[in-house]
């Protein structure tokens, strides 16, 4: 676990949270001006940015629970695991105002590492709420790519479980992995056959979605990026809108 290079997990406040949420449903979601984009794209600052020229899984997932996601488990067996999300205490370069002296950043070590914060009270917004969200990457192996991953969220029920599949298109969630032997027996009975976007427990609510994109960007050396794959995954209590 915590395999590859970290990706900066975020807070978000509620309008992005639900544009999230809505991304799990359709694939992208709507700005203030009108134009629509990725879910991906947000995160490109944070380091979601998958190998130049080559097919590649980018997975964002928003945690609307008021407990952290905590990955529980994984079955990779024909991907290879590029990213994960971290909280870090990296230290940014910054400038000294009085003497205008600049320091480099200093590297830092990553805290809990694959873990997605949950939802918390905004400091400085009484009356608001900010959410977890943290991004995967995952690369290809000969031509394609799938497995399953596994998060405990606190809650009484069993962890949530993810599958996709590249190639087919197709992904998979439950909110209860104690229905499957194993992370094999859920990616085998939901992705690997058929697409499953939404599930709930008595406690939780979870839903996906596979999108497309990255198919017009060229590179320095006038090659074209392959097609590139974005789940989006949104995780929330059951019954809250």
């Amino acid at each position: 676990m915590a395999t590859g290079d970290p990706i900066a997990v975020t807070l978000l406040e509620w309008t992005s949270y639900q544009a999230l949420k809505t991304a799990s449903l359709s694939g992208d979601f709507q700005l203030r001006d009108g134009n629509r984009i990725y879910a991906n794209q947000c995160f490109r600052t944070l380091g979601l940015n998958g190998p130049l020229g080559t097919e590649w899984l980018s997975m964002i997932i928003v945690n609307g629970l008021p407990t952290p996601l905590s990955l529980a488990g994984s079955w990779l067996d024909n991907t290879e695991q590029t990213n994960y999300p971290a909280e870090s205490d990296l230290v940014g370069s910054w400038v000294e105002p009085r003497t205008g002296e600049s320091a480099p950043g200093q590297s830092g070590d990553s805290l809990q590492p694959d873990t997605i914060p949950g939802s918390r009270p905004h400091p400085t917004k009484p009356g608001s709420t900010l959410y977890g969200a943290g991004a995967y990457g995952f690369d290809f192996r000969v031509g394609s790519n799938y497995g399953a991953i596994k998060f405990s969220c606190g809650q009484k029920n069993s962890p949530l479980g993810i599958s996709w599949h590249i190639g087919n298109s197709r992904s998979g969630v439950t909110a209860d992995t104690s229905a499957y032997h194993d992370l094999e027996t859920f990616y085998k009975q939901t992705a690997d056959v058929k697409t499953v976007g939404y599930d709930e427990s008595a406690d939780v609510s979870i839903r996906a979605n596979m999108t497309v994109y990255g198919l017009d960007d060229l590179l320095k050396d006038g090659e074209v990026y392959r097609e590139s794959y974005a789940l989006i995954v949104a995780v929330w209590p059951k019954g809250q809108l």
